[in-house]
């Protein structure tokens, strides 16, 4: 298969070579799109076409008329609104060297957007006395402005929506952003949470099998909800039992003289408190818009109550797209580049089924769901848990849908081998992604029963802000499936995860990681685990620091679970090499929890509380094991899902033959951590096992100075030729640590 690199190489020769005979195709088709171009166009520079439909459908002819040459569409500088999914099938496609791209006019700034756009003017002082009254901070009146949105035939709100871990994947419903950032739902308090009181009744546990859905009841200790009695979709956004699982749950009762809430639903494992992480916010209040860049939308009234941002309003935009604005399905051979694609409700591009299909240079903003979704999702049936996320119970088979997620991420705890069509080499490359709801990419690809890998990439992209409404599981990266490929990648600035793993064979590497986990508790940057059929993923060359902690050192309020790379729970075979993990807060630079055939060599841990922590779990009565290890338990059918003990598994990974032998306890197997560097921790922590767990301790060096850093006040981590490292471990081998990271190409210069 060509790269990217060989493409483009032919793609700039293709102009020079000459006609060989009079008639022949050679060179390049060139179409032409723009915002002022006619309806009935030919798609010459001179005589543009007005649409993207109009483009496609003019390829399309192009290439059943025989036309074997490449194809672009140039598309000149402009705003093209996008009322529907734009879909490309195999009608559309390219052929390997001869690729259909369309692009922004070199030079030229093109947007695709899923909303529209209001004049400032239409802001208005706030008239109704009532509406006034209901404001709390009386100060804050004067610089709300309402936006009536109905007058403006703006009718489509969708509903304020309960969102969070193991909850179906929901676009956010009309948002509002100002001077090209996000307005943030007005809530309480305005940074920060508070902490849930007394638990009165835990309500409904779906996790252990209780869908009921009952709300449960918890107490709190201050008077400001009293405040609240009149607000409509009230919220409480936060962690309501454990550390790794957010939720957002709809309010049906204030009692202020009992100063209590009851939940309208149940969250997935019932209500708890007493943690340093069980704690919420209220969101979607009237009442509390007191600071800039707050609002709220009366969705019966249709007018939205803003308090601007300071600086003044420049532009106002609100999301209307509730679809995918382009599905490639089918379709191969394809490439966008250099285009914005910015306010929508949904995702941006949807890719299902071709090949070898391109998202290039382009940057994706301010988004309801992710960037990019590579493979098919799962329906969300009725109910707000309706697979539970409990073993024991059984479940209808999901059903494969196209274009949206739904329960993929819940689906996939039950149906681990789930098939999702992806495509095979398919990438995203060189884009800047940032302030999305819901992740980044979801990268799916190759398929697990027979580990053929998918091939598909997202390679030298700037990630950041990718969790504005689901805050923990929905990563920079998902990736599911087998054998693809995360690399160069930039990513920081979020309450949880950066890469979320699924399946086998990945390739994790050159990936610069920051400031993630800030606010989730048990996770790391990457995370995996519960399946022991996932093997064979690799995660090398990558630098992450600052992960649960916060440039000045302080660590998140509601990390101390954090870590670096988190391998949970018998997650195994992993190969974990050549990484440099600074600063993971009260986590570990990694944790093998419950792992076997783990190896960590020739990494560099700086300043982490534990470089390695290892454990296992004893049992201790047989009853425990069977339940664990038994023909019925969820690992066991895990491993069956895959026929474990035949071709190819057990051809690709013969170390998987003894994983379901039942012990007195389950004992970790084959970890080994050798050669690597560990610099500034306490040796007495540095290591930590219970339980039986195995870190297949070998030679390391330890030291509580400066091994010898290129410059590590500036986080520049390679270590000089003459240092100790080289000496002290001989087989210790140079990282190239200059390497990791964004790299310039021809859509990205980095210097």
């Amino acid at each position: 298969m060509p790269s990217i690199k060989y493409l483009a190489v032919c793609s700039a020769l293709f102009p020079l070579i000459p006609l060989l005979c009079s008639g022949a195709e050679v060179g390049r088709k060139t179409f032409h799109l723009a915002i002022d171009g006619r309806e009935n166009a030919v798609g010459t520079h001179e005589d543009p076409f007005s649409s993207l439909e109009q483009a496609r459908d003019a390829v399309r002819a192009h290439l059943q008329g025989g036309g074997t040459n490449e194809v672009e569409v140039l598309i000149r500088a402009g705003t093209y609104p996008f009322e529907k999914t734009l879909a490309f099938d195999e009608r559309d496609s390219g052929r390997e060297g001869a690729r259909v791209t369309y692009k922004a006019h070199p030079g030229e700034k093109v947007f695709f957007t899923g909303g529209v756009s209001i004049e400032p003017e239409k802001l208005e002082v706030i008239g109704d006395p009532k509406i006034r009254e209901r404001i709390i901070e009386k100060e804050a009146i004067e610089h709300i402005r309402q936006l009536n949105l109905r007058e403006l035939g703006i009718t489509d709100y969708s509903e304020f929506k309960s969102r969070g871990f193991r909850r179906p994947y929901k676009n956010p419903g009309l948002e509002l952003f100002i001077n090209g950032k996000a307005m943030e739902k007005a809530r309480w308090p305005n940074e920060g949470f508070v902490d849930i009181g007394r638990i009165v009744d835990k309500g409904g546990v779906p996790r252990y099998g209780d869908f009921s859905n009952r709300g449960g009841t918890f107490t709190y200790g201050y008077d400001r909800p009293k405040h609240w009695l009149e607000a409509e979709d009230l919220f409480v956004s936060g962690n309501f039992s454990e550390s790794f699982a957010d939720d957002r749950l709809r309010v049906a009762k204030i009692d202020p003289e009992k100063k209590t809430m009851t939940m309208a639903h149940a969250h997935l494992y019932g209500l708890k408190s007493g943690k340093v992480y069980t704690n919420y916010f209220a969101v979607n209040l009237l009442e509390e818009i007191d600071q800039p860049g707050e609002w709220y939308l009366d969705r019966k009234s249709g007018i939205a109550y803003v308090y601007p941002p300071k600086g003044g309003v420049d532009t106002i935009q609100v999301s209307l797209l509730d679809e995918p604005m382009i599905a490639l399905e089918g379709v191969s051979h394809v490439s966008f580049e250099g285009i914005t694609f910015e306010v929508m409700r949904d995702m941006a591009v949807y890719m299902e089924r071709g090949r070898n299909n391109l998202i290039a240079g382009c940057t994706f903003r301010n988004i309801g769901l992710l960037a990019v979704c590579m493979g098919k999702g799962a329906e969300a049936p009725d109910g707000e848990y309706s697979y539970g996320h409990h073993e024991s119970t059984t479940y209808k088979p999901a059903t494969a849908v196209s274009r949206e997620l739904g329960e993929l991420d819940n689906w996939l705890y039950h149906d681990t081998v789930f098939y999702r069509d992806a495509g095979y080499d398919h990438g995203v490359l060189s884009c800047d992604i940032y302030n999305l709801g819901a992740g980044a990419v979801h990268l799916g690809g190759g398929n697990r029963k027979t580990l053929e890998p998918g091939g598909n990439f997202v390679r030298n992209c700037h990630i950041r802000d990718f969790n504005r409404l689901d805050r923990s599981y929905r990563a920079a990266v998902n990736v599911t499936g087998c054998g693809n490929v995360i690399a160069h990648n930039l990513i920081h600035d979020a309450p949880d995860m950066a890469i979320y793993l699924h399946g086998n064979d990945h390739v994790i590497e050159y990936n610069h990681v920051h400031h993630v986990m800030l606010e989730n508790n048990e996770g790391g940057w990457f995370y995996m685990g519960r399946d022991l059929s996932e093997l064979g993923n690799v995660i090398r060359y990558n630098f992450a620091h600052h992960v649960g902690v916060t440039e000045d050192g302080r660590e998140g309020d509601r990390t101390e679970g954090s870590a670096g790379i988190y391998i949970d729970d018998r997650g195994s075979g992993v190969e974990v090499y050549g990484n440099v993990l600074y600063k993971t807060g009260r986590g570990r630079g990694a944790i093998l929890y419950k792992a076997s055939d783990v190896k960590v060599r020739n990494n560099i841990f700086i300043e982490c509380q534990h470089a390695i922590c290892a454990r296992a779990w004893e049992f201790g009565i047989p009853e425990n094991i069977e339940k664990t290890f038994g023909p019925d338990s969820l690992f066991a059918q895990r491993l069956f899902a895959v026929d474990y003990l035949k071709p190819p598994y057990i051809e690709r990974y013969p170390f998987i033959a003894d994983y379901l032998i039942a012990e007195k306890s389950w004992k970790s197997r084959r970890n080994v951590t050798e050669n690597n560097v560990l610099v500034g921790m306490d040796e007495k922590q540095m290591f930590l096992v219970q339980n039986g767990g195995d870190v297949g301790l070998g030679e390391n060096f330890i030291t509580s100075g400066d091994p010898g850093f290129v410059d590590a006040d500036k986080l520049d981590f390679r270590l000089r030729k003459d240092s100790v490292v080289f000496r002290q471990l001989p087989d210790f081998k140079p990282i190239p640590f200059e390497k990791i990271g964004l790299f310039s190409d021809e859509f990205r210069s980095v210097r």
